[in-house]
């Protein structure tokens, strides 16, 4: 993102590997430098895939203020990042350039619903149930008589195995 100081005007038919459909202005020798430079890197140029109203998209104004040009702009490798490009009127802090702000969006991509499968319920029956309880307070005994013996860590690790054994033996 920055001051390229290039024009590169409304993009031709053949560059749409690296810019959208909308541009502003007319292609200067360094807004041709900033294309093969994006082609070169597989960048894509954030300020041609917005649609926006023209005079919200020029970047600079010329110190007459009759000349308005798009000299500023945002690259990425990523352009689905992107959720939204704007430029910026009302700061007024002594320069000829207007900001650009550009959102991304940082959610995970949503994944398929079709392959998931619900967790099983481990202890369906009454009979599977008793089977549990029982094995699982053969452990809580022998647990509790020796818990000075361990730090917090352990002990509780050692009640997670416990519950995770009579679980498993209660299949058995």
């Amino acid at each position: 993102m920055g001051d390229f100081n290039a024009q590169i005007g409304k993009p031709k038919n053949y560059e749409s590997r690296i810019a959208g459909i909308y541009g502003f202005g007319n292609r200067s020798k360094r807004g041709e430098r900033l294309i093969q430079y994006t082609y070169e890197h597989n960048l894509k140029i954030i300020n041609t895939m917005y649609k926006i109203k023209v005079n919200r998209r020029w970047t600079w104004i010329s110190p007459d203020k009759n000349t308005k040009k798009e000299i500023d702009y945002i690259t990425t490798t990523k352009p689905k990042l992107f959720t939204k490009y704007e430029v910026l009127n009302f700061f007024s802090f002594g320069t000829d350039h207007r900001l650009l702000r550009a959102t991304l969006s940082l959610s995970r991509e949503k994944r398929s619903r079709r392959n998931y499968t619900s967790p099983r319920n481990p202890l369906k029956t009454p009979d599977e149930m008793d089977s549990y309880l029982k094995r699982l307070n053969e452990f809580i005994p022998e647990l509790t008589e020796n818990q000075e013996r361990y730090t917090v860590t352990e002990y509780y690790k050692k009640i997670e195995n416990a519950i995770l054994t009579s679980l498993c033996l209660a299949y058995l």
